[in-house]
């Protein structure tokens, strides 16, 4: 079949050149749930939250590799600060 068609359509990646899985596994990580779709429903790229099998799962695409990468940074923060007592931004070794 044609890989690049059905890569491009609106169901898999669409215009997307970029993804990131941001994953967060313990006792609660499904009580973050909510908060986690909360943090992912305001911005421009496309994101999405679940749970599966008690691992709370968060899947992101975006056309721009940099709106992305800002956007996985900005709701690492604010779960490291809410589910883990952490400074609300990413470790600077994570930065770029």
């Amino acid at each position: 079949g044609d890989i690049p068609a059905r890569m491009g359509a609106p169901a898999a990646f669409g215009d997307a050149r970029a993804s990131a899985t941001v994953i967060l596994v313990g006792d609660n990580a499904a009580d973050w749930l909510g908060h986690s779709r909360a943090l992912t429903a305001n911005g421009c790229t496309r994101a999405a939250a679940t749970v599966v099998n008690g691992v709370l799962l968060i899947r992101y695409l975006d056309p721009d590799p940099r709106t992305l990468r800002n956007a996985v940074g900005e709701t690492l923060g604010a779960l490291r600060a809410a589910a883990g007592g952490l400074a609300g931004t990413v470790p600077r070794l994570w930065q770029i």
